[in-house]
């Protein structure tokens, strides 16, 4: 099986996708850190970003997506802007190919998107690569990019859980079972 966890930053995608693989014993990638790794000769994925070298990024993430999900008892932790990619229809081709090869669980803070929005901007508000922002900027760019994401994930997700008030451990719980009962209705 494959599952691949997608979702808006700091929803807690990386903690859930490592404690769900160490308990089924399956491999785990993180689209960030794989795509760094692949850009290391450019100067890493924060220098490209800062640059603005979508065409680097882009060229990283469909050639890697690629690969990850062609190996069994997988659990893929895909970033939510992966599938927002415009050029060439990356995000479009990212969103199909994710639900082919994959069983795909959105994660998303809460039902009430205000809700939702100030816990994500708690989360964010505690990350290293965001304090040169004001709260007012880094309160926007949360807005902007869980909107986004949101209808992203909506439309790609075959299964979407709701983290607020919920340890990672109840999540992987409930990814198990949920992910069990989607591939038991195929």
């Amino acid at each position: 099986m494959r599952i691949t966890i997608i979702g808006p930053r700091s929803v807690g995608k990386t903690t859930t996708a490592k404690l769900l693989s160490n308990e089924l014993g399956y491999f785990h990638e993180e689209s960030d850190e794989v795509i760094d790794k692949l850009l290391l000769a450019f100067g890493g994925l924060s220098l490209v970003l800062k640059e603005k070298r979508k065409d680097l990024i882009n060229d990283a993430c469909e050639k890697r997506f690629a690969v990850a999900l062609q190996v069994d008892n997988m659990i893929f932790d895909l970033s939510g802007g992966s599938l927002l990619i415009e050029e060439n229809d990356i995000g479009k081709r990212t969103q199909a190919f994710i639900r082919e090869k994959s069983v795909v669980i959105g994660l998303l803070p809460c039902v009430e998107d205000n809700d939702a929005i100030e816990f994500l901007y708690e989360r964010e508000r505690k990350r290293d690569h965001f304090e040169h922002l004001s709260n007012k900027e880094l309160k926007e760019k949360v807005v902007r990019n869980y909107k986004k994401v949101k209808v992203a994930l909506k439309q790609t997700a075959h299964i979407i859980i709701y983290v607020k008030d919920k340890t990672s451990e109840m999540l992987v719980g409930e990814i198990k079972k949920a992910s069990q009962s989607f591939i038991n209705r195929l």
